[in-house]
């Protein structure tokens, strides 16, 4: 089960606070939403660290809510994982890290 809410904030002279937007809850492939649902775009794919490649909603609707905090994390609103019953948390021992060489810029050229 996954609980993911957007949110934004609303800036009142010095006071600042978070407001929801949108929740999405999802067990499997039990989707509810709350709010504003058309926020939620769900013809935008999203990466899977647990599953290593790019999910569609359609494909995993409970994991592409897990990983929308890569996709909205903007000023206008961000996605926030108010609950998670099975969370993968992304160790530093998985990640490889490959060291890329960029080609010169026109910058290096001038």
């Amino acid at each position: 089960m996954i609980q993911v809410q957007l949110q934004t904030i609303e800036i009142d002279g010095e006071d600042i606070r978070q407001v929801p937007l949108a929740q999405m809850i999802a067990y499997g492939d039990q989707v509810e939403f709350r709010g504003e649902e058309q926020l939620f775009h769900r013809d935008i794919p999203v990466f899977s660290h647990r599953l290593n490649h790019w999910i569609s909603y359609e494909a995993d609707p409970e994991e592409w809510g897990r990983n929308l905090g890569q996709v909205y994390r903007n000023p206008d609103f961000e996605a926030v994982v108010l609950e998670d019953s099975n969370p993968f948390e992304l160790s530093h021992e998985e990640v490889e890290r490959q060291h890329v060489v960029l080609g010169q810029t026109a910058f290096q050229e001038a």
